[in-house]
């Protein structure tokens, strides 16, 4: 009879679990090895290892189905697997890299587990560390994008973090990060590229209020801007 290592069996456990012929039977063996694991007060980092997580770099970990059995075994220790599994990826990736990283592998659709519940974990982990808008905007290098920043995958990303950041104010602390950096003739220029496209419309929108109020314009001034550029929106179309 063969033997395996503990870091062997889980991988010959994890690519039979695809078959759906032995997946009852596989699960049992599964779930007996982090019982095993527990029993042995094999740690989360542990566990990384002996899936051989710990080799893999960036979205690796994220495409191999190990993690699943993975964040099993943190579960069963009541740990939180969201937040394990941010710290060992940020072992190895930059705050900008790994936030790339989480951004493509939901474009792709490809990850094993649900790769939102990661970015929560970053921009706790920004919160926790008091970065402001303009930093986190520094850190995606949104600075450098130029007329081409509505275009960027990491926009969106940053957008976030800041509704998270203050919910309340988030538009005009948006409007004033891209003030500072791009000045406020290029962001009207950018408010007007933006409008056409579906994906951005509605944070144009937003900014070109911002832009009427640092004006000066009054929130009836707004309204009947809105209800004017709605007007001539619905002359265009037809």
């Amino acid at each position: 009879m063969k033997y395996y290592d503990e870091g062997e069996l889980a991988k010959r456990l994890v690519a039979a679990k695809a078959d759906w012929s032995s997946s009852v039977s596989v699960a049992k063996l599964e779930q007996a090895l982090l019982n095993s694991w527990l029993a042995k007060e094999k740690t989360a980092e542990d566990a990384f290892k002996i899936l051989r997580l710990s080799d893999d770099i960036g979205d690796d970990i994220l495409r191999n189905p190990a993690v699943t059995t993975w964040y099993s075994y943190v579960k069963m220790r009541k740990q939180n697997p969201d937040e394990l599994l941010f710290f060992e990826l940020k072992k190895v990736l930059s705050d900008e890299r790994l936030a790339r990283t989480l951004v493509a592998a939901k474009k792709k659709g490809n990850a094993k587990i649900d790769v939102s519940v990661l970015e929560v974990e970053q921009f706790k982990y920004w919160l926790r560390g008091g970065k402001s808008a303009d930093d986190i905007f520094t850190l995606l290098k949104l600075n450098k994008n130029g007329d081409k920043l509505f275009e960027s995958p990491m926009l969106n990303t940053w957008v976030s973090y800041v509704v998270k950041l203050d919910e309340k104010n988030a538009d005009e602390l948006i409007f004033v990060a891209l003030k500072n950096h791009y000045g406020i003739e290029s962001v009207k220029e950018m408010i007007v590229q933006a409008k056409t496209r579906v994906t951005t419309e509605n944070l144009a929108s937003k900014l070109q209020e911002e832009v009427w109020r640092s004006t000066g314009k009054t929130e009836d001034d707004i309204f009947n801007l809105l209800k004017l550029d709605k007007d001539t929106l619905l002359e265009i179309q037809g």
